[in-house]
């Protein structure tokens, strides 16, 4: 369940994203920074790579966890760039592109699903190698 549920968000997450991302990048008039439009692409390409893993692998907590680490970091530089070099009009695409404080909270939440998801996984690991010695 656990699973499904993070995939489900990484999907909405990198959909949303990258929709506005090409909304933005094929109207071509953006007061977004370039820094700021390759972090987001790059987080954006890492989801990608996260959905197709999970349509056609199994995937791990662990990947998930990197994802949601990775992305209220990567948020924050976008934060603080767009605060020191943009105008304080942005359109509603370029703030979904930036991200918001509230996707940074969403994105802690999950690494404390993730984790102990994996610390669960791991302790009943250890209790199954003590049951068969």
């Amino acid at each position: 369940m656990l699973k499904k549920t993070l995939s489900f968000l990484v999907l909405a997450t990198t959909v949303l994203r990258l929709g506005s991302l090409v909304y933005l990048l094929l109207l071509s008039s953006t007061n977004l920074p370039a820094p700021v439009l390759v972090i987001t692409f790059l987080i954006m390409l890492y989801g990608l790579f996260l959905i197709l893993k999970r349509l056609f692998l199994s995937i791990s907590l662990r990947n998930y966890l990197w994802f949601f680490i990775i992305q209220p970091a990567a948020i924050t530089i976008n934060m603080i760039a767009v605060k020191a070099t943009t105008p304080l009009q942005l359109s509603l695409y370029e703030i979904i592109v930036v991200g918001t404080f509230l996707d940074i909270l969403i994105a802690v939440g999950a690494v404390y699903f993730c984790a102990g998801g994996i610390r669960k996984s791991y302790v009943k690991g250890i209790g199954a190698d003590k049951v068969e010695n």
